[in-house]
C-alpha cells in the first residue's frame, strides 16, 4: 500500500534499487525511517587513506520514506499520482529526481520502453491526465506539452 503525500508540503523520498546485501558486505549500513524520521548512514573508514583520516563516516538525513526495490507502479502511486490529480484541480506540482550518474533518474521518470509494465512517471502521468479529462466531459481542458 502506498503512502499518500499531500500537496501542502514538500515530500522527500529515497528510491533505492541496490540489493541490501551489497551495502552490508561493503561496510555500509542503512536504517529505513518511519515517515518524517531520519535515515542514518555509517561508512567504515577507508584505511587506504592513511593514518590521518578526516573522512566523514556518519550522515543523517530527514526523509518522508524509502522506496527500497519498489516497482515503477508503487513509485508512481507514492510520488506522483496525487500531484497529477491536484494539477488538474489548478494546483502547481513538481516531481524532481536527483542523484549521481547511473542512479536511475531517467528510468524512474521515463521507464523502460520495451515493457509497458515498467513505464515511468511521465507516461503514467500522461495516461492519468487523459483519463481524468475523459471523466470531465463538461470541462474544456487544453493539454500542452513542451
Amino acid at each position: 500500500m502506498a503512502t499518500v503525500y499531500t500537496a501542502s508540503r514538500l515530500a522527500v523520498l529515497v528510491a533505492n534499487r541496490a540489493p541490501s546485501s551489497c551495502c552490508s558486505s561493503s561496510g555500509r549500513s542503512t536504517r529505513a525511517p518511519l515517515p518524517r524520521e531520519s535515515i542514518d548512514i555509517h561508512l567504515k573508514k577507508d584505511t587506504r587513506r592513511g593514518v590521518v583520516n578526516n573522512q566523514q563516516t556518519d550522515w543523517s538525513f530527514k526523509l518522508d520514506g524509502v522506496l527500497h526495490n519498489a516497482s515503477q507502479d508503487l513509485v508512481y502511486e507514492t510520488v506522483a499520482k496525487d500531484a497529477v490529480s491536484q494539477a488538474l484541480d489548478g494546483y502547481n506540482g513538481t516531481i524532481m529526481c536527483y542523484g549521481q550518474t547511473g542512479a536511475g533518474k531517467t528510468y524512474t521518470m521515463t521507464g523502460a520502453t520495451e515493457n509497458y509494465k515498467h513505464r515511468g512517471i511521465l507516461p503514467r502521468a500522461l495516461q492519468q491526465v487523459f483519463r481524468m479529462i475523459e471523466e470531465r466531459p463538461t470541462h474544456a481542458i487544453t493539454v500542452r506539452v513542451s
